[in-house]
């Protein structure tokens, strides 16, 4: 992302690229997320980023234990030190090519030493991805591209741009 500068002012958080987030149609927000492949640190951080951060706007979330494909399926796993941190992957679309479904995936060889806190800011980036969000250049949200234990959630601005994602 090129970050818009205009007058010294950052423009925040900006819609996801493309189509590479999850898109429903004809008013439907409900999204399934799968929580079996996460560990207790994750699953415990994907609970709370629920309540604090997509609870709160037009999404309907629900989650199962299943390892079945639902629309956002949250795996953590040891992909190794070449990977990045964390990342969101669309993995089919539709055939207006929106993504239906993908994965959440957090990368357990670089989070071992990592805060509740971070783990906070690391998974509601990822479900932000997942929903529609860009990295913002500047500001509070957890959007922020380094994953901070000083930024757990989603800011107004994040929702406003879901909430117009799933209107």
């Amino acid at each position: 992302m090129i970050p818009l500068i205009a007058f010294g002012l950052v423009i925040s958080s900006t819609p996801a690229w493309g189509n590479n987030w999850i898109r429903k149609t004809g008013g439907d927000s409900a999204i399934q997320f799968d929580l079996c492949d996460l560990n207790a640190g994750f699953h415990d951080a994907w609970h709370d980023n629920n309540g604090h951060d997509i609870s709160p706007t037009n999404i309907n979330p629900s989650h199962v234990h299943s390892c079945n494909t639902v629309e956002v399926r949250m795996n953590d796993f040891a992909y190794g030190s070449a990977d990045p941190i964390g990342w969101w992957e669309c993995h089919s679309v539709n055939i207006l090519g929106q993504c239906v479904n993908g994965h959440v995936h957090i990368n357990l060889s670089k989070t071992g030493s990592l805060s509740t806190g971070a783990k906070l800011s690391l998974t509601c980036q990822e479900i932000g991805h997942s929903v529609g969000l860009d990295h913002p250049t500047s500001g509070t949200s957890c959007m922020i591209q380094i994953v901070s234990a000083n930024r757990q959630h989603l800011i107004q601005h994040d929702i406003d741009v879901i909430n117009a994602h799933y209107s």
